[in-house]
C-alpha cells in the first residue's frame, strides 16, 4: 500500500491532470502544464508515465469507480427512465469540459481511445444486454433488439443537448427520447405485414405503434 504522502501527490496529480484537460483539451495538454498545476517537478511525472496518454488514462481510471447499474422499476419504460437519467446526473457531475476536452483524444491516441471506448461504450453496452435479458426472461421484452443500436442513438441525443447544443436536458425530453424513440426501437424485432426482413420502405405511420396488434 502506498504510504499516504506518496497517495496524496498522486492525487494531486491527477486531480491537475483533469483540470488542465478541462481547461486546454487534450491537444494543448502538456505534462509541463499538469506539472505547474500539481506543483510538481515535470521529472516526477516522467519517473511514474511516458507520456501525457499514460497520464491521462490512470488520471481516468483513479477518479472513476463507478459501475454501470441496472434499474429494475418494475416496467420496461420505468427502466429505461431511470437509466437516463442517471446517465445525464453522471455527465452532469463531471466536468462537461473535460469530457469535450477527451474528444480530441480518441483520434490522437489510439491506446488511449480503446480505454476510452471499452469503459465508455462497452461497459455500457453489456449493461444493456443484461438488462435486456432479464427483461426478456420475465416477458416484458421480446428478444432480438439491436441493443447497440439503441445505446448509441439514445446516448447520442443526450449528448448532443449536453455537448452541443446546451438545450435542456429534463425529464420530458427523456420522455420523449423512451417513448418516440428507445421503445420503438426496442419492440422493432419482427416484420411487419407486407415486409421482408431486408426491406424496410415502410413508413412510421405505417406500422403499429408499441403494444398494438399489427396491421392486417
Amino acid at each position: 500500500m502506498l504510504p499516504d504522502a506518496v497517495a496524496n501527490r498522486r492525487k494531486a496529480i491527477f486531480a491537475a491532470v483533469l483540470q488542465t484537460l478541462a481547461s486546454t483539451g487534450y491537444d494543448r495538454l502538456t505534462m509541463d502544464a499538469v506539472a505547474s498545476c500539481a506543483r510538481a517537478s515535470k521529472a516526477t511525472l516522467y519517473r511514474h508515465w511516458a507520456g501525457k496518454a499514460q497520464l491521462v488514462e490512470d488520471a481516468l481510471r483513479h477518479c472513476d469507480g463507478q459501475t454501470v447499474a441496472l434499474p429494475d422499476t418494475g416496467s420496461v419504460r420505468g427502466d429505461l427512465l431511470a437509466a437516463l437519467t442517471s446517465m445525464v446526473d453522471g455527465l452532469r457531475d463531471q466536468d462537461l469540459s473535460m469530457i469535450q476536452g477527451l474528444l480530441t483524444a480518441i483520434h490522437a491516441e489510439p491506446d488511449l481511445a480503446d480505454w476510452l471506448r471499452g469503459h465508455l461504450v462497452d461497459d455500457r453496452c453489456a449493461a444493456a444486454r443484461t438488462w435486456a435479458a432479464r427483461e426478456v426472461d420475465r416477458g416484458r421484452l421480446p428478444a432480438g433488439a439491436d441493443l447497440d443500436l439503441v445505446t448509441d442513438v439514445a446516448g447520442s441525443m443526450v449528448l448532443m443537448r449536453l455537448l452541443v447544443t446546451g438545450q435542456p436536458v429534463d425529464l420530458a425530453y427523456l420522455e420523449r427520447i423512451v417513448d418516440d424513440v428507445v421503445l420503438p426501437l426496442l419492440f422493432r424485432t419482427t416484420q411487419y405485414p407486407g415486409e421482408h426482413a431486408d426491406d424496410r420502405s415502410h413508413t412510421a405511420a405505417d406500422r403499429p405503434r408499441v403494444g398494438e396488434p399489427a396491421r392486417t
